[in-house]
């Protein structure tokens, strides 16, 4: 039937998806692993945290300042859809990274 036929389909597609899904988050990972490894090239070998483009490290670790405002569960969400965490700030000097105290 025809209904039969566009399930089929909508499933084929889902799992199209899917694996299309997959396949870009690998990719991701492997630009990531790239880029970490010119970083570290370009600093004759010497280990350093590796930040995604346009992110700022500090002690090992990696922080992004949003120039848009946005709620606590907002930001939470795209911190996740980014492999990422809100920040607790720890210290004085780590509170001071922030895009005020960087102008």
């Amino acid at each position: 039937s025809l209904e039969s036929t566009v399930e089929k389909r909508e499933q084929a597609l889902k799992t199209d998806l899917s694996d299309l899904t997959d396949h870009v988050q690998q990719l991701r990972k492997d630009l990531k692993a790239l880029t970490c490894q010119l970083a570290n090239l370009k600093n004759n070998g010497s280990e350093v945290a590796c930040c995604p483009l346009h992110w700022t490290e500090h002690e090992g670790s990696c922080y992004w300042f949003s120039e848009s405002e946005k709620s606590w569960p907002e930001a939470d969400k795209y911190c996740r859809l980014e492999n990422s965490h809100l920040v607790v700030v720890n210290s004085l000097e780590e509170q001071e990274l922030g895009p005020t105290a960087a102008r």
